[in-house]
């Protein structure tokens, strides 16, 4: 019967290299957090990009 330590070496290496993403923070007012923000509208959602600051994405409820 294999161990859990000799089944984790075994796993994929897609499942070993998952890196966190953050979405999208829920705001009712969007603003625009520094000069690189942008508003853009999909599926009926107004949101707020930044591709310099992934942390200042918005999007409305």
């Amino acid at each position: 019967m294999p161990s859990l330590a000799a089944s984790a070496v075994h796993a994929t290496p897609s499942a070993l290299l998952r890196m966190p993403v953050r979405g999208y923070r829920v705001c009712i007012s969007l603003k625009l957090r520094c000069k690189h923000c942008f508003f853009c509208a999909r599926k009926g959602k107004l949101r707020v990009d930044c591709p310099s600051n992934p942390r200042h994405k918005q999007r409305q409820p």
